[in-house]
């Protein structure tokens, strides 16, 4: 079966899904070390498209969306208390996961990416934990 991992705006897609938890640990990084060039070019592509809105201003490469920890009515089961303390909805901090998430977290560094994850509640398509990535410069 061929597997199709890309970058779409600043979502990290396989076969067109985003990942879940389902995934597991390993396979997480098994996608982003196969998909590696792919992933790093969508963060370049990504990051060239926001520079033509925002030519006066300084702009880091963005984070990309990688894999959805759970929806915002599970929050409380995926964040530590540090996590839902955190009302930047940023976490920089793998206690800011629950022991049992931060695997995912660990997968995302051990790939050669920077981890970080992003709490929100936007709406049920989108709304909750995202494991997110940077690239590592």
């Amino acid at each position: 079966m061929e597997v199709s991992i890309s970058v779409y705006k600043n979502w990290l897609l396989v076969n067109d899904r985003y990942l879940t938890p389902e995934l597991g640990p390993v396979g997480l990084q098994t996608v982003l070390k196969v998909g590696r060039m792919a992933i790093i070019a969508g963060i370049d592509q990504y990051y060239e498209f926001l520079k033509q809105f925002n030519q006066d201003v300084f702009l880091s490469r963005p984070p990309i969306f990688t894999m959805r920890l759970g929806t915002s009515l599970q929050m409380e089961g995926i964040l530590s208390k540090a996590g839902l303390a955190n009302h930047d909805h940023v976490h920089t901090d793998p206690s800011d996961l629950k022991p049992n998430y931060q695997p995912y977290w660990q997968a995302v560094a051990d790939s050669g990416f920077t981890p970080e994850a992003q709490s929100f509640v936007p709406g049920p398509s989108r709304g909750g934990v995202w494991l997110m990535l940077r690239e590592a410069i």
